[in-house]
């Protein structure tokens, strides 16, 4: 079996007391609610990922951070280093490629739709962690702080980005 972990971007976007949640609209996890994110590209950033998947998911979006990293299995011998980051909405929030709805969902709506099994569950954990606040590395699979993963990134060899045909 081929072990396989990729860098993921994540946004959390907070506005009066709600959260913007896309429902997604391909696999994996067509049809759940999750906060707007996704794989980073070959020669991008984390920062420009960040950036691209909030565009392609919601709009255009500023990005700080990232606030912090943790791991989460996706199967059995796939996992993702989630880099999340907090967002900020830039014009009007319109599902995108992504993305069947973006809507704005206080914690009640949330936890509704948690309740019928219609949230990934990292999105869950991305709230969560911005609820209680800063992140502890010992706590929660956090696995780095920001600090740590700017320390990283500086360190990378910069791989050039595939010449689009």
């Amino acid at each position: 079996m081929k072990l396989e972990q990729h860098d993921t971007c994540s946004l959390v976007i907070e506005q009066e007391g709600k959260f913007l949640l896309i429902k997604r609209l391909n696999e994996p996890g067509k049809g759940l609610w999750a906060v707007p994110g996704g794989h980073r590209e070959v020669g991008e950033s984390l920062q420009e990922c960040a950036a691209r998947e909030g565009k392609e998911e919601i709009g255009p979006v500023e990005v700080e951070g990232p606030l912090w990293v943790f791991v989460h299995d996706v199967e059995l011998g796939h996992r993702h280093r989630a880099h999340v980051f907090k967002g900020k909405i830039v014009g009007k929030v319109q599902a995108g490629d992504d993305a069947a709805e973006a809507c704005w969902l206080s914690l009640e709506d949330i936890n509704t739709l948690d309740g019928k099994n219609k949230v990934i569950q990292s999105s869950l954990r991305v709230v969560n962690q911005l609820l209680f606040g800063e992140a502890d590395p010992k706590v929660g699979g956090i696995r780095e702080t920001a600090g740590e993963v700017v320390k990283r990134e500086e360190k990378k060899p910069k791989l050039r980005k595939k010449v689009q045909e």
